[in-house]
């Protein structure tokens, strides 16, 4: 996703104006020539996928000084593809599930993507599993071709089997989790707590169904901008994934790659 009104600034844009801030961490102080464009950079993010005001605020913070938040605000006013991709907001005053440790309840769903029906290796897939961490934000999606228990547990478990199980697995209580998919999870993990909560009730699900918003919106955008790759490509869902769990979370206060603490900082990325 690129702008025509820029360029790549040179090499040396920034030469000579390097400051220390807090913790001597150097930060560049922006030429006033390069604002428009540094904002623009972080509010596109580094694979194309659109930050909000909080967000790109955030990412201009990890690497810069000078830029104010009302400078982000006046630049989203004219920014061409938050007109285009601007979805309209919602009233949700919903009673919060408190969680206080990583990776003690997970919510799974599924994303109808039958309007978005895609082809990979021969195969059509029309569903996406997106399961999440209550409390650290992390994600996980995998495609899938039918809506159906079988499909959802092989999903479910693939993940499990490399990351470990929640305590408590909260569901809705749609088809695509009958009873034969909850009696496999507790075959195989004893201990795992299921929990139903009511279908498309955001005060039990409500944390997993935003968040299946923006899903849907970056692949609305990849979509748009590289239309010969399918949503459906495992590399096309990771860099989604990697998209959502590398952006700066405002209810975290961080991001949820740093959350989970996998031991190393991506000094790149600026997390």
């Amino acid at each position: 996703m690129r702008d025509g009104r820029f360029s790549i600034p040179t090499e040396g844009a920034f030469k000579d104006r390097l400051c220390k801030t807090e913790g001597d961490v150097l930060h560049a102080v922006v030429p006033t020539s390069l604002v428009e464009y540094t904002i623009w950079f972080k509010h596109i993010g580094e694979k194309g996928h659109l930050r909000g005001r909080t967000r790109t605020f955030s990412a201009i913070r990890e690497n810069y000084i000078g830029i104010p938040m009302k400078w982000v605000d006046k630049y989203k006013t004219f920014c061409p593809h938050c007109q285009q991709d601007q979805r309209r907001k919602q009233d949700t005053r919903i009673k919060p599930i408190i969680v206080n440790l990583v990776w003690e309840r997970h919510q799974c769903d599924l994303i109808d993507l039958r309007k978005f029906v895609c082809t990979y290796e021969g195969d059509e897939y029309k569903w996406l599993l997106h399961l999440k961490d209550h409390h650290s934000r992390f994600s996980f999606s995998v495609a899938l071709k039918k809506k159906e228990s079988r499909g959802v547990l092989e999903a479910v478990f693939g993940i499990y089997n490399i990351f470990g199980p929640p305590t408590i697995f909260q569901t809705d209580n749609g088809r695509e989790f009958a009873e034969s998919m909850q009696a496999a999870l507790k075959e195989r993990r004893p201990a795992l707590q299921i929990l139903n909560g009511r279908a498309r009730h955001p005060q039990s699900q409500g944390s997993v169904a935003r968040a299946n918003a923006v899903v849907e919106e970056y692949i609305r955008i990849l979509m748009r901008d590289s239309p010969e790759v399918p949503w459906a490509d495992p590399s096309a869902l990771n860099a989604i994934a990697w998209a959502m769990n590398t952006t700066f979370s405002a209810p975290i206060q961080m991001t949820p790659y740093k959350l989970l603490d996998f031991g190393f900082r991506l000094s790149y990325y600026g997390l």
